[in-house]
């Protein structure tokens, strides 16, 4: 088993990535702490799940853009599993934000909250730990649309962005300590974020989708970003700092046909 032994925070742990990371990282060996806002009931099923394979795992609910919440909860996981030593930052949210809305300076202002400083604060909790004991893997969440944009979607996009440069800056920022800070940046995966696309009516959307992806699938699932996550967080990751992992679908490799 690739984690035994360690302790992983895993934020937005009630579904989807994180979700599926935090099982996983579990059979590899990890102590988990579930972090999510999510409903008492989900987290803890993911808990059980984890528990009735034979693994470890502590459910912790809070909201990342909590500077004070996520503190606390690094804290508790530190009490119960010992140093956290591998962070995993899936927590996010999306939804279309055209810049006349209405309500688009408060849409902006959660995502930002949650997507980017939330991703701060959770780095920032764990880094005594990490320092103290000499090392750490931290894994954050882009996205494609930190990459190239996205139309009626700019807070995201500029969340998501924001992320890159906040995992290169500390990538080599905290390289010294033997804390290596790297991103996945993914595109369409099948999450409940984006359930409603799948939704009967949307059909063509996903012809869309097939079209504009050179692999020919619409979407990826949450576990096949999970190996990347796992890679990031071993030693085979020793050379990756404020590296950033696009998994896509080839999506950003190409020009769409003409």
């Amino acid at each position: 088993m690739r984690l035994e032994g360690r302790a992983a925070l895993v934020t937005g742990a009630g579904s989807g990535i994180g979700r599926a990371i935090s099982v996983r990282f579990a059979a590899e060996g990890a102590r988990i702490a579930l972090l999510d806002k999510a409903d008492a009931a989900a987290l803890d099923a993911v808990a059980d799940e984890i528990r009735a394979a034979g693994g470890r795992a502590l459910a912790l609910s809070a909201d990342v853009s909590d500077a004070a919440a996520v503190d606390d909860a690094v804290a508790r996981a530190a009490r119960d599993l010992g140093p956290v030593d591998i962070a995993v930052n899936a927590a996010a949210i999306w939804h279309p934000t055209p810049v006349m809305e209405t309500d688009a300076v408060a849409r902006f202002d959660r995502m930002i909250d949650i997507n980017l400083k939330g991703t701060f604060h959770v780095v920032r909790a764990v880094l005594p730990g990490m320092i103290e004991e000499g090392g750490g893997h931290v894994v954050t969440f882009a996205s494609v649309a930190g990459v190239m944009g996205l139309s009626e979607s700019a807070a995201y996009a500029a969340s998501k962005g924001g992320v890159i440069l906040l995992t290169r800056s500390l990538g080599t920022e905290l390289a010294g300590h033997g804390i290596h800070v790297n991103a996945i940046a993914p595109g369409n995966v099948r999450t409940p974020m984006n359930a409603w696309m799948r939704e009967p009516g949307n059909e063509e959307m996903i012809r869309r989708f097939e079209r504009q992806n050179p692999s020919g699938r619409a979407f990826a699932e949450p576990e096949d970003i999970v190996s990347a996550a796992l890679f990031l967080c071993t030693a085979e990751s020793a050379a990756f700092y404020g590296a950033v992992l696009v998994a896509d679908e080839g999506l950003t490799a190409s020009l769409a046909p003409l």
